[in-house]
């Protein structure tokens, strides 16, 4: 059976989604371990990982460059998300916790307060299990692109058939 997921609404990341879905094991799901970064160097300043604690408290396990400019913070590695962020913190969480609770792609834009009027914020947040096999950590891909560079089908969203899992 062939399911249809977000695909990105930048290049960038459908790459990444395109990446995602060739790693999901039987069940559907990518492990951390499998992401291969080499695939998307040009990339990494706009990711990060963000992990979920048994304690329902979620840290940035990894924070690129373009991330920790855009949230005026020097390194992001390890910090709460929470109290990090304070209020900014709500959409980024429910992106997160979206992804983990659907265990698929999430993405989507908003817009942004910038010197430059046409500006939006393109997220996507992509489900990851950890070394336990759970679903607990989230690779996200943040940027702020001009709105002429999204795609425009489906409101901004780009959704595609992706193939079912591949067999253990």
């Amino acid at each position: 059976m062939t399911e249809v997921i977000f695909a990105g609404v930048t290049p960038a990341q459908q790459a990444l989604v395109t990446h995602w879905a060739s790693r999901r094991d039987a069940k559907g799901r990518v492990s951390r371990q499998a992401i291969d970064p080499g695939e998307f160097m040009a990339m990494l300043s706009a990711i990060s990982i963000i992990e979920f604690g048994r304690d329902g408290r979620c840290r940035f396990r990894l924070a690129g460059s373009g991330l920790c400019e855009m949230f005026g913070v020097p390194d992001l590695r390890g910090l709460d998300v929470e109290k990090t962020l304070g209020a900014r913190s709500e959409s980024l969480l429910l992106g997160l916790s979206s992804a983990l609770e659907r265990a698929v792609p999430v993405g989507g834009t908003s817009d942004v307060e910038t010197a430059t009027p046409d500006r939006k914020h393109a997220w996507l947040r992509l489900p990851l299990t950890g070394a336990d096999g759970a679903l607990t950590q989230v690779l996200c891909h943040d940027e702020i692109v001009p709105a002429r560079e999204l795609f425009q089908g489906g409101g901004g969203h780009s959704l595609r058939p992706i193939l079912p899992p591949r067999a253990a």
